[in-house]
């Protein structure tokens, strides 16, 4: 019973940092499509790359930040 509160807890914590780093990414993305929006497809990838790493960084932060 324990164990199984536990796990929910934690899922729900890594559900929240993944949200949180989906929120982000989709922002530094909007902002990068408006600022770029006349790049070649290339350029586009390049922003959509960027935006993937910038989600991640705040998934792990907001993680790390849960979980101390």
């Amino acid at each position: 019973m324990i164990t199984a509160a536990l796990l929910a807890s934690e899922s729900l914590r890594l559900a929240r940092a993944l949200d949180a780093g989906e929120v982000w990414g989709r922002k530094a993305w909007n902002w990068a499509h408006r600022t770029f929006l006349k790049l070649p497809l290339a350029g586009k990838i390049a922003v959509g790359l960027v935006g993937s790493l910038i989600a991640g960084a705040g998934a792990w932060l907001t993680y790390t930040t849960l979980m101390s």
